[in-house]
This record gives C-alpha cells, structure tokens and sequence, in this order.
C-alpha cells in the first residue's frame, strides 16, 4: 500500500473514532436524511428477506445495518473505525435480532471473506470516504453470490452549484480550514463515469441516477416536517431528471446494481 493510502485511511479511522462518531449521529437524523432513506435504504429494503446474508462496507454507526437485521437477514458490517463499530454494539445491547449483526474492524479494500458469500451488498455513503473505490467495487464482487444485488449511495461530482452553496461555502470557509488543520479528513466526490466504469469491471450490471437536487442548498435547512421534507425531495427530483441541462446533477448518486 502506497504512503499517501496508508496515512489517509490512518486520517480517516482517527476521525470517525473521536470527532465522526458525534457528528455523524447528529447529521444523519436530520430531516434531509430520513427523507433520503426514504427512497434509498427503505426501498432497497424490500429485496432483503429472512435467511439472507448481507454486507454493510463501511456501516459507519448502524443505520443499514439494523434495519436490515430487522428484515430477519444475517448482516455483516465492516468498518475501519472501532469507534463506529462500538456505537453499533451499543444500539444493539437490547435488541432481540443482535445475534443477526456480526461486526468486523476491517478494510472494504480488502474484505475477508470468502468469495461468493453474500445475497446482497450495501455501500450507504463509504466508498467516497476511501483511497480507492474501484477496488472496494471489484472486492464487493468477489465476495456477492452470481445474481447478488449491489446498492449504494456517493457524492456526486457533477452536482448542481447554484449561487447560493456557493455563498454558504464562503461563510464556511474560515471555520472549515480551522477543522481541516485540526483534523484531517478524506472526503470526494465521485464521477459517475468511472463509477460506472468500476461496476462494469466487477461484473456488475448497474443503474445510476442522481438525486437531491441543490436548490435548498444546505441540507439543515430542509423542513423540520420529515413527510414535508420527502415531497421537496420527490418533486425536485422528478422535475430534474426531466430537464436535459439538469438531469444527471443531483448532490447524491443512487446504484442499483445485479453481478
């Protein structure tokens, strides 16, 4: 592994074990969020039944992770933080399904399990978080069962830069090169051409859209009102990918995909 491989994900383990945890379950039960999980983890959810097996890459603080225990499935979650992992064993401690939930410090570029042992893979926002997401893709693969179902979410880098996240990141920028000398944290946007690329090369036959369009531009700003909040996001969507000079440039990239 390269220097500059070995230091990044050193950088990225240390945020989520200290900072991350705290932040994450902050943003994550934001309006904007549940809303998204709406039309992304719920729906994905449908497909998961009881006896199956599936994978969490990067399960980060449970939230796929549970509810696909729920489902009556066998999950295996792997992340690199144990600060993330002891949130998970946390929510676990009074739930009846906690024998479903096997959790694993590892790294989604180099996942130990045996090839073709998963129904089922789910990457809900990790792959922009690491060094190389193709080869996080290509181990995915490996290790789904042939007809074994793929999901997952990115930041997308042919989103949609109205004026006015261009004014937000200005007022943010004082604070955010504070936090960046304090702490380091790897975080891209993907191009949907080479995620496309990255999931034909692993076999995998994928659909790509895009959604959250960034007319409001700062997600905290969304409707307290979470039915409210799902509504702005249907709409924009709907209305967006019908507009050649729009579509394709929501914040957020949805994979569908089949080895």
């Amino acid at each position: 592994m390269k220097a500059t491989e070995k230091e990044t994900k050193k950088d990225q383990k240390r945020f989520h074990d200290e900072r991350g945890k705290c932040t994450i379950l902050l943003v994550t039960n934001l309006t904007f969020w549940r809303a998204f999980d709406a039309f992304t983890l719920h729906k994905w959810a449908e497909h998961i039944h009881k006896g199956m097996k599936v994978l969490d890459l990067g399960c980060g603080t449970g939230k796929c992770t549970l509810q696909v225990a729920q489902k009556g499935a066998t999950v295996t979650g792997v992340d690199l933080s144990r600060g993330m992992i002891d949130i998970i064993v946390d929510k676990c401690k009074s739930q009846v399904f906690k024998d479903s939930i096997q959790l694993v410090i590892g790294d989604v570029e180099n996942l130990p399990f045996k090839g073709e042992s998963f129904d089922i893979a789910v990457s809900f926002g990790t792959l922009h978080h690491i060094p190389n997401p193709d080869r996080a893709v290509n181990e995915a693969s490996k290790v789904l069962k042939p007809g074994g179902l793929f999901f997952a979410t990115e930041p997308n880098k042919n989103q949609l830069q109205p004026p006015l996240l261009t004014l937000f990141k200005l007022i943010k920028k004082g604070r955010r090169e504070k936090e960046r000398n304090s702490q380091k944290h790897f975080h891209a946007k993907l191009d949907p051409t080479k995620m496309k690329m990255w999931l034909n090369n692993a076999k995998i036959d994928a659909s790509i859209r895009t959604s959250a369009y960034r007319f409001i531009p700062y997600i905290r700003l969304y409707p307290k009102n979470v039915n409210l909040a799902k509504a702005i996001l249907r709409i924009t969507d709907l209305i967006c990918e019908c507009v050649p000079r729009l579509k394709g440039r929501g914040s957020i990239l949805v994979i569908e995909g089949k080895k």
